[in-house]
């Protein structure tokens, strides 16, 4: 998986276009193939998303990480 953490503002294509929101939440669970992955909360606006975090399927939506909020991350400690 992409280096992300929790409070990254992060971007990704999608079929609705160029979608931005911030991580909340990364916790691991199966996919189709039965393997245990990362799947990655976002937030945008006031919905709420769940991607899977497999590299390959990163790489396909162009995921990018464009802020990491370092104070955030220090309170979740």
């Amino acid at each position: 998986m992409k280096s992300v953490q929790i409070g990254d503002r992060v971007r990704w294509e999608s079929a609705a276009g160029v979608i931005r929101g911030e991580i909340v939440d990364i916790r691991l669970g199966l996919n189709a193939k039965e393997e245990l992955v990362p799947w990655l909360t976002i937030q945008t606006g006031s919905n709420r998303v769940q991607i899977c975090g497999h590299d390959s399927y990163l790489k396909s939506m162009k995921f990018t990480v464009l802020f990491r909020d370092y104070e955030k991350q220090l309170e979740a400690i």
